[in-house]
């Protein structure tokens, strides 16, 4: 048995022997998966080598079809989230982590000797680099969802970041990005003039909604 995955967050689980080749005067082959105009599939892999769980919500009697939208136990999410390090009421600190492994590193504090300043705290760029530029390339190749957070001030620093954020836009996956919103750094800038990339600003008064959008959004919702 096989999954197919698509950009628009749908998985499609069947077997082989619901392939039945068709063959015209200019083609060979059969339909499996029907897309909305722009989607595309991303990944094929074998069912039992998949992180799907519940394989039958995603198995359809006929081909072609849609699939079954993504549940967050059935999808690999990865790349890369920066954290503060509270101490009491104090930020005196950052982490970054790799959604995938897990892994996480240390990347500044108050102690930190660096020309990259967020307030008291000093960071050490190689020390990012080498949790975060991973995260996204390992996301990039085996996650259903790429997550970047965040791409800010202090990130954009980093050329090896930054190329590695620019290979992974051009990856067909859905992704989740954390934009600083008054940088004008080329690589930001370059993000908001895509059309394909939708923008919601986050506010005390809809922070709390926010996340149902977005879900909304990676279910193919017109919001």
């Amino acid at each position: 048995q096989l999954v197919l995955y698509s950009t628009e967050g749908r998985a499609l689980v069947f077997s082989t022997a619901q392939l039945a080749p068709k063959t015209t005067r200019t083609t060979q082959g059969v339909a499996v998966m029907t897309l909305k105009r722009k989607a595309t599939v991303y990944r094929a892999a074998l069912l039992e080598g998949s992180a799907i769980v519940n394989a039958a919500r995603y198995r359809t009697r006929s081909l072609p079809a849609a699939g079954a939208l993504l549940k967050e136990e059935d999808a690999v999410i990865g790349g890369m989230i920066d954290e503060p390090v509270i101490d009491g009421k104090h930020r005196v600190g950052f982490t970054v982590r790799d959604l995938l492994s897990g892994e996480t590193e240390v990347v500044g504090d108050t102690e930190t000797p660096s020309k990259i300043m967020v307030g008291r705290i000093g960071i050490d760029l190689s020390k990012f680099e080498s949790v975060a530029v991973s995260a996204i390339e390992n996301a990039c190749a085996e996650a259903d969802i790429i997550v970047i957070d965040e791409i800010g001030k202090v990130e954009v620093e980093s050329e090896a970041f930054v190329k590695a954020v620019r290979a992974a836009l051009e990856v067909d996956k859905p992704m989740i990005i954390t934009l600083h919103k008054k940088s004008r750094n080329p690589l930001l800038q370059d993000i908001r003039r895509r059309d394909d990339v939708r923008i919601l600003e986050v506010t005390q008064t809809n922070r709390n909604l926010l996340p149902y959008k977005v879900k909304g959004l990676m279910n193919g919702e017109k919001i």
